[in-house]
């Protein structure tokens, strides 16, 4: 019986990885056509538009569509985040970053207790901050709107059809944003990793929130939310301009952390983190 040595089985298994990439590299570019061509009609130079959809990382996420059409926010429970092993991460987490906590606390009078909590309950304390490519996340959740009956393939409901309309309106506005923010910041995009949403860094910024309340932290000269010091700093930033200060009372901090997390639960949890990370050992 013939055999190849190893050498040449690796040649040929990688020849066909390649080409198995590259097809599905081209199956995804013509699939997110309509997604290029609004792009380009929106002020986007076509050169750029034609580079990132040629990339190999490119990658249609079809498993995200039936993901946005059922997903509620407000459903979720965070009760764990309460658990005394996550206090004492946010104990330890407020201790590590002190310093910045605390100039945050004072350029924007946001509790360092509540920036820790937020960190916390968006990202395990910066341990967990999602494994997808946040450019594929919002070109794939983007495309319904351009695709008169894309939604229908995946057999949805009529309510979840008009709830997958929105929601790719919505992404298609982070999509343009994030690239906005990867070009001003010299970013590769497809080294940004997030949530299934397209949320990122360790605060879980959705793009258009890095580009009207991030900050620069660490002054290194970009705004890098994997970097604390950037989130931290660009949570209180966001809490400030949306009222924190004036939030006198528990209701009205409750009304402004809703604008970061639109659920009932996250907000109570967040709040109740910050007091129990704020109590003594």
């Amino acid at each position: 019986m013939w055999r190849l040595d190893p050498w040449r089985k690796r040649i040929i298994l990688l020849l066909i990885l390649l080409e198995l990439l590259s097809a599905h590299s081209l199956r995804a570019d013509s699939v997110f056509l309509p997604l290029k061509l609004a792009l380009v009609k929106s002020g986007f130079d076509k050169k750029v538009v034609e580079e990132l959809y040629a990339s190999p990382y490119v990658r249609f996420l079809p498993g995200l569509i039936k993901t946005c059409a059922v997903y509620k926010e407000s459903k979720l429970n965070y009760k764990h985040f309460l658990e005394k092993k996550y206090v004492e991460m946010g104990k330890n987490y407020l201790a590590r970053h002190i310093d910045v906590l605390t100039l945050a606390e004072k350029r924007y009078g946001v509790s360092k207790e509540v920036i820790t909590a937020i960190i916390g309950v968006e990202s395990h304390y910066g341990r967990f901050s999602g494994r997808y490519r946040v450019f594929n996340v919002l070109s794939t959740l983007a495309l319904p709107a351009f695709e008169r009956n894309f939604a229908r393939e995946f057999h949805l409901t009529p309510s979840q059809i008009l709830h997958l309309k929105r929601k790719s309106k919505w992404a298609y506005s982070q999509l343009k944003a994030f690239i906005i923010y990867t070009q001003k910041g010299g970013l590769d995009p497809f080294s940004i990793r997030g949530s299934v949403f397209g949320a990122f860094g360790v605060c879980q910024f959705v793009p258009s929130s890095v580009l009207k309340y991030g900050c620069d932290g660490n002054q290194d000269g970009r705004i890098d939310l994997f970097e604390p010091a950037d989130a931290i700093m660009s949570i209180a930033n966001y809490l400030a301009q949306h009222g924190w200060s004036k939030a006198t009372s528990t209701q009205g901090k409750q009304q402004v952390l809703m604008s970061y997390n639109a659920s009932p639960y996250y907000v109570h949890t967040v709040l109740q983190l910050a007091i129990l990370i704020k109590s003594g050992p």
